[in-house]
């Protein structure tokens, strides 16, 4: 007769023979981790960027000192600093896909940090596009310095322009002027119309100038009113500009 008893009364325990958790990872695992950690570790740090570097941006190379990359902008400051790798291409360039164009302006300001950029022409003004541009460009290199001072529009401040009173001359009466470079000079031509007195004689020399008629004048005017007659003519308005330009706006 055989005895059938159900699991519930079934009571067995097994023992590890090694005594280990089977759900803890064995040293041997934890020894592999820690090598595998520390030898990603070892080739970050181990790695040295050079001195001199060469930048890939936007297809067109650039080679500065790897100091002035570091010493103005975070985000090289970060990629130079070993966290993470970075490998350069295969002619020793580091890519970073950026606008080349608006890069020469930021590395031109990282190597002399105490100049900033003036965009402006005595045609157009101030190219605020350009400077929209940049201060997005500096922001995304975390270049601080330079985007919060086009963020601010210290740039506006750089340049004034004072105008002078405007002068009215006919256009016979004009002479030619020297002017410094920073100087400029408006000529508006404005037509003009007057009243121009005529003599009753036709004395060609009287026209214009009533108080050269005489008696003989007068007797062949006799109770008439004087006579005009409509002249036109051309003024020229005249308006100097003289433009400043205060250097220590653009200095840090």
């Amino acid at each position: 007769m055989s005895t059938f008893l159900p699991d519930s009364q079934l009571n067995f325990e097994f023992e590890n023979p090694l005594g280990e958790n089977e759900n803890a990872p064995s040293e041997r695992s934890l020894g592999r981790s820690d090598t595998a950690q520390s030898a990603t570790h070892a080739a970050r740090t181990s790695y040295h960027f050079p001195n001199i570097m060469t930048l890939n941006i936007g297809g067109r190379k650039f080679r500065t000192l790897r100091m002035t990359l570091e010493n103005e902008s975070a985000f090289f400051k970060a990629h130079l600093s070993g966290s993470w790798t970075w490998l350069s291409d295969e002619d020793g360039a580091y890519f970073v896909d950026s606008d080349p164009d608006l890069f020469e302006h930021l590395l031109r300001f990282m190597r002399r940090p105490n100049v900033f950029p003036l965009f402006w022409t005595p045609q157009q003004g101030f190219d605020y596009n350009l400077y929209n541009q940049l201060q997005l460009e500096a922001h995304y290199f975390q270049i601080d310095t330079l985007a919060n001072w086009i963020k601010n529009k210290m740039y506006l401040g750089a340049v004034t322009v004072v105008s002078e009173a405007p002068a009215a001359a006919e256009m016979g009466g004009i002479r030619g002027e020297t002017t410094k470079a920073n100087e400029e000079i408006e000529r508006h031509i404005v037509p003009r119309s007057r009243k121009v007195y005529l003599c009753p004689r036709g004395v060609p020399v009287h026209k214009g100038a009533p108080e050269m008629c005489g008696r003989q004048c007068e007797r062949v005017r006799g109770s008439d009113p004087y006579d005009y007659e409509d002249e036109n003519y051309l003024d020229v308005v005249v308006v100097k500009k003289t433009v400043t330009f205060d250097h220590t706006v653009c200095r840090g």
